[in-house]
């Protein structure tokens, strides 16, 4: 024997043949894998176009169940090639909201919480598939096979309608008497001498304005602000002066072609200091509506110059000299200034409507002198209104007709109104005739309630009858039934006289003579003139649509 290993013959071709093995396993790998992913992206496409098919019948556009839903994301389905009731395949639908918490959306189904609004529609797709084709071909030569596998896939799809509304008394023409005590109004509430004869105001209450055509279409707006950059709650979350919201709206009102607004620009160069949010003007559901056309929305340009001077005057007291005999030193406070509201229909999670506008609520006080009496007398009396703030909420939409239907909710605007002490209000006041040797002690004390209902309307597709307006209810507040509230006894020498409070004939003398000319020539003018300008009516509130938005059907997961 000699010194030399043995000869190895075949090793290269075993590792060629372990090596093709190998790659040929990866390979049957590969297109397992690939079949099934195809199988799953296919099925994901069949759950996704049925949501966004069910969806767009109905969601918060309709009154959608689950079943219904079912049905229209089945039919969805057959047409893309998926029999949901074929053996090993199934389809489910099922209606709800979504939540959306630490920037993650949740689908919370109806079933499960009543309060979770039909804006979307869950589908559920399931479809049984080959584990592997290798395998299985195995079973072709006597193998046992593979089990198949379950592929499921889910899509969330929304179809979110939503409209813009207003409440409130709007100035859509001003005749004479009114703009007497306008400009008196406006004078306060800007800080500057505001003059502008009825034929004026009403050139600009024809004129309309949006809050974008302040902010400028071109990008950087009239008033510095760029619209380009931020979400829109960022937008309207800032801080723009009294005075460059007021100058950039007489600009673009100017620009098209308003000429009264000229005589308004002259008398705006004084215009107090003051800031505002445009969120206040502009309301959106937190969330819900994000697209930059909602700050398109047209409204009354005089509506929108009045809402800015109250909203750049929230909760400051102004005086006012509304130049009403009887009335002095008048103090205006705006607890609630006029604006839009932009949203959904229906309930949020914790049962508060998403779209709901309330009326302007504003407090007025002021002394009573002896000017509204035709004795003389020397006054110590002080009157306080404060209206208690209307609103109107958008219950629901009906956009799969051919005319959408929306359904309001709505509370008319009350009241209080107190005649007492100027010392304090909620003392008896008087009034001193003869040199104090007759008073008659005065007192008034009362609260007006406001009504509620839901109406309708109906807005054509085409959107001709667009902008709708409708007062609530029919019939309101009439102040002359102000007249049995107020409490009068008349005090002799200090004494109130049983033959003499007890008297018919001196009761009437009294009501002619003091109750009749407070409620007819002061009380009358401010609830019928005055507040109707700050956008309250009492016993009565305005719904207006501005803007109606059907929405489309989008994925959200």
């Amino acid at each position: 024997m000699n010194g030399w290993p043995a000869r190895q013959r075949g090793a290269i071709g075993i590792l060629a043949a372990t090596t093709l093995l190998l790659a040929l396993i990866c390979l049957l790998l590969v297109v397992d894998t690939g079949r099934l992913y195809l199988e799953q992206r296919n099925l994901q496409r069949v759950a996704d176009v049925a949501a966004l098919e069910s969806a767009s019948q109905g969601a918060l556009c309709g009154d959608q169940s689950s079943a219904q839903a079912t049905s229209f994301a089945k039919a969805s389905a057959m047409l893309n090639g998926f029999d949901a009731d074929a053996a090993g395949s199934s389809l489910s639908a099922e209606v709800g909201g979504v939540l959306s918490a630490g920037g993650l959306r949740s689908f919370i189904a109806s079933a499960s919480n009543a309060a979770a609004a039909n804006e979307a529609v869950h589908v559920k797709v399931t479809k049984s598939v080959p584990g592997s084709l290798v395998a299985n071909l195995g079973g072709l030569f006597g193998g046992g096979g593979n089990a198949n596998v379950d592929l499921r896939a889910e899509a969330v799809a929304r179809r979110l309608p939503n409209a813009t509304i207003s409440a409130g008394t709007g100035l859509a023409s001003v005749n004479s008497g009114q703009s007497a005590l306008l400009n008196p109004i406006l004078s306060g509430l800007l800080g500057t001498q505001i003059d502008l004869s009825a034929a004026a105001y009403n050139g600009i209450a024809d004129a309309k304005l949006s809050v974008l055509d302040i902010l400028g279409a071109d990008g950087m707006g009239l008033i510095g602000v760029d619209t380009s950059l931020g979400t829109i709650e960022q937008l309207l979350n800032t801080n723009v002066g009294l005075q460059q919201v007021l100058a950039a709206s007489v600009n673009v009102l100017a620009k098209n072609g308003v000429a009264s607004v000229e005589a308004l620009r002259t008398q705006l160069v004084g215009v107090k200091s003051a800031t505002l949010k445009l969120g206040d003007l502009l309301g959106l559901s937190a969330g819900e509506v994000n697209s930059m056309s909602q700050l398109d929305t047209a409204i009354n340009a005089l509506d929108l110059i009045m809402a800015v001077a109250q909203v750049a005057n929230k909760n400051s007291a102004v005086a006012v000299n509304l130049g009403i005999p009887g009335l002095a030193n008048a103090r205006l406070t705006v607890v609630e200034p006029k604006r839009i509201v932009s949203g959904p229909p229906g309930q949020d999670e914790s049962g508060a409507w998403r779209t709901e506008v309330r009326q302007s609520q504003v407090r007025l006080t002021a002394d009573i002198d002896s000017g509204f009496l035709s004795i003389l007398a020397t006054t110590k009396l002080q009157l306080a209104i404060e209206g208690a703030s209307g609103a109107v909420w958008l219950k629901s939409m009906a956009c799969t007709r051919p005319d959408t239907a929306l359904d309001f909710g709505w509370r008319s605007s009350g009241a209080t109104i107190k005649i007492g002490s100027p010392a304090n209000i909620d003392q008896i006041g008087s009034i001193l005739v003869l040199g104090g040797l007759v008073r008659l002690d005065l007192k008034l004390d009362t609260s007006i309630a406001g009504s509620s209902g839901d109406t309708r309307f109906n807005v054509k597709a085409d959107g001709s009858d667009l902008v709708q307006s409708r007062r609530l209810p029919e019939s309101g507040f009439l102040a002359s039934t102000l007249k049995a509230s107020i409490n009068v006894n008349p005090v002799v020498l200090g004494l109130c006289l049983p033959l003499l409070c007890g008297s018919t004939a001196l009761t009437d003398l009294i009501v002619n003579s003091v109750v009749a000319p407070l409620v007819d020539g002061l009380l009358t003018p401010i609830l019928n003139l005055v507040l109707p300008l700050l956008g309250v009516q009492l016993g009565y509130i305005d719904a207006e649509i501005l803007k109606v938005d059907v929405g489309r059907a989008e994925l959200l997961i």
